[in-house]
């Protein structure tokens, strides 16, 4: 017998893509997206800003403008 949802614990459900906030960095002007767990998130490169001309990773985090 399988069991139920409500022993195994419940999952939280990611919305959908298009459900998510979208906006603009202030450091690094890439596109974000708000993540259900983490916050806000680069679409490309994760949590923290990359410089645009090296690609190099930067101590900052994901901030909208």
């Amino acid at each position: 017998m399988e069991p139920t949802e409500s022993e195994t614990g419940a999952q939280v459900q990611q919305p959908e893509p298009e459900e998510r906030q979208r906006s603009t960095c202030q450091h690094c002007r890439q596109p974000l997206f708000k993540d259900w767990l983490w916050g806000w998130m680069h679409t490309a490169s994760g949590y923290l800003c990359q410089d645009p001309t090296t690609g190099e990773r930067l101590c900052q985090p994901a901030t909208p403008a």
